[in-house]
C-alpha cells in the first residue's frame, strides 16, 4: 500500500499541470512581453498513470504565476482516481548577452487528493524549487521553435488515513521538451519529465497546449 501511495504522490509532481501549461519561454511557452495571460491544457502519460489537467496563468513582463487543477487516473484500476490542484510562481531573467535565452527560477506547491481504496483515503503534498533555461528560434515569420530544459528539487509527503501512516521523500525532477510557438499566441509542447531518487517513479511524457491573450 505504501508503495501504491508514493508512486501516486509522485506521480502528481511529475504529472504537474504547471510545469508545462504555463507562459514563458524558458518553459517552451509564450513571451511574457506579448502575451498578459494564458489557458493551458496538458497531457502526460507514465507507466500505468495518465494525468490530464489544465491550468490559468497571468504574468506581468518579468513575473507569472498560475493555479491548475488536474485528474489522475491508473491503468488496469477500475474506479481509482485522483485530484490534483497545484499552484506556481516564478519570474524570467536574460542573464547572458543573447537576449535568445531565458533563465527561470520557479517555485511550486501541488496537493492530490486520492486515490482512495475503499475506506482507505490517501493524499499527497508537494513542494518544488527549481530553475528552467530556454531559448527562442524563429522558423518563419510566424512560427518559432523553443527547446528548453529544467530541473528541481521536489519534496513529496505521502498521507494514508486509514493505516495513520505517512511517508516523505525529496529528490530531484528533470524536464526536456521542445515547443512549436505560432504568431506568439499559442504553443504546442511536447516534453518529458524523469523522477530522480524517488522509489517506484518513472519518465513522464508530456503534451501540453497552451493559448496566450496579447496585451493592448
Amino acid at each position: 500500500m505504501k508503495n501504491f501511495r508514493l508512486l501516486a504522490a509522485v506521480a502528481a509532481l511529475s504529472a504537474s499541470v504547471s510545469s508545462v501549461a504555463t507562459a514563458q519561454t524558458c518553459l517552451g511557452q509564450l513571451d511574457l512581453t506579448v502575451t498578459k495571460a494564458s489557458l493551458g491544457a496538458v497531457a502526460k502519460f507514465a507507466d500505468n498513470v495518465n494525468t490530464y489537467g489544465g491550468r490559468i496563468g497571468v504574468n506581468s513582463n518579468t513575473a507569472f504565476g498560475g493555479l491548475s487543477v488536474g485528474s489522475v487516473s491508473f491503468d488496469g484500476v477500475n474506479d481509482v482516481t485522483a485530484t490534483t490542484f497545484g499552484g506556481d510562481v516564478g519570474i524570467e531573467r536574460h542573464p547572458f548577452t543573447s537576449k535568445r535565452v531565458h533563465v527561470c527560477p520557479v517555485l511550486s506547491l501541488d496537493y492530490q487528493n486520492g486515490p482512495n481504496i475503499g475506506a482507505n483515503k490517501n493524499s499527497a503534498l508537494s513542494a518544488g524549487v527549481g530553475a528552467a533555461l530556454g531559448a527562442s528560434f524563429p522558423l518563419t515569420p510566424t512560427v518559432s521553435f523553443v527547446p528548453f530544459a529544467r530541473a528541481g528539487l521536489l519534496s513529496v509527503r505521502s498521507k494514508s488515513d486509514l493505516l495513520d501512516d505517512s511517508n516523505t521523500e525529496t529528490g530531484g525532477l528533470l524536464g526536456l521538451g521542445a515547443s512549436f510557438r505560432f504568431n506568439d499566441i499559442f504553443a504546442l509542447t511536447p516534453s518529458l519529465s524523469i523522477p530522480v531518487g524517488f522509489d517506484n517513479s518513472d519518465t513522464m511524457f508530456s503534451l501540453g497546449a497552451t493559448i496566450g491573450f496579447r496585451r493592448r
